[in-house]
């Protein structure tokens, strides 16, 4: 059975990375099939023992359902922790989006999102925005372009003497591009990017950019094999500016 894409955003398998709460929320979104239902999810685990002790078990799902003109998109994302005989909840995500099409190669979308992560020191994380989505601009029928504006509010856990303010407020454009290729029956490559500057202040920005390979084993399974690097201008003090990061997961979908 030929495989159709899951649009899953990579599961990153070490809690110490610094970025992970700047989610490409677009490889979610683009290019997924035109069934009214689809549900996908991907489970990770890490374990380690001996001189580190430490366990991890992340979940990430996506529901999406697709009417005549109007789709909805629920994503859900948390990361549970056992490090040295205790246990956490390191990272949670919850997105909502709703796309309306206005003509034939243009959508508008509405979109809500709260977020927390530890290893990011941000305590808590809240936007909300809109924008347009161009599905197979410029005639290729893969390649999707957007753009919108949200306003972002963040607040991390810091401590007094810390340079970084420890609540955050700004609206920032969203321009992303997203792109794929079927190399072959159960084999497919995409990329996707975004960018997220401060419409007030260009010296703030974030951004990714992300490259996956997805191997289909049967009609609801594949593996995907991931890169994404991730830069944030203005990170939280102790926190590097670039990331980059290499994952493997199993995918399942049904629809």
């Amino acid at each position: 059975m030929k495989l159709k894409r899951i649009w899953l955003f990579p599961l990153v398998l070490t809690a110490l990375l610094p970025l992970r709460g700047q989610v490409n929320i677009e490889r979610f979104v683009a290019g997924v099939d035109s069934s009214a239902f689809l549900s996908a999810s991907q489970l990770n685990i890490e374990y380690k023992k001996g001189n580190v002790d430490f366990q991890q078990i992340s979940l990430e799902h996506l529901s999406r359902w697709r009417l005549e003109k109007q789709s909805f998109l629920v994503i859900y994302k948390g990361e549970l922790v056992w490090e040295n005989g205790r246990r956490f909840v390191a990272e949670m995500l919850l997105h909502g989006r709703y796309m309306h099409r206005l003509t034939k190669g243009i959508y508008g979308e509405f979109f809500l999102q709260s977020d927390f992560n530890k290893a990011r020191l941000l305590d808590s994380r809240s936007l909300g925005g809109a924008g347009f989505r161009l599905p197979g601009a410029w005639g290729m029928k893969n390649m999707t372009l957007g753009l919108s504006l949200f306003f972002e509010h963040e607040e991390y856990g810091l401590p007094s003497s810390a340079r970084h303010a420890p609540r955050t407020e700004a609206w920032r454009g969203n321009g992303y591009i997203s792109l794929a290729h079927e190399i072959r029956e159960g084999l497919k490559a995409s990329f996707s990017a975004y960018v997220q500057p401060d419409v007030s202040d260009a010296g703030d920005l974030k951004a990714i950019a992300a490259l996956a390979l997805d191997i289909g084993i049967t009609g609801n399974w594949s593996i995907a094999l991931t890169g994404d690097g991730r830069y944030d201008s203005r990170p939280p003090d102790g926190i590097r500016e670039w990331d980059v990061n290499l994952d493997v997961g199993i995918n399942w979908m049904i629809r």
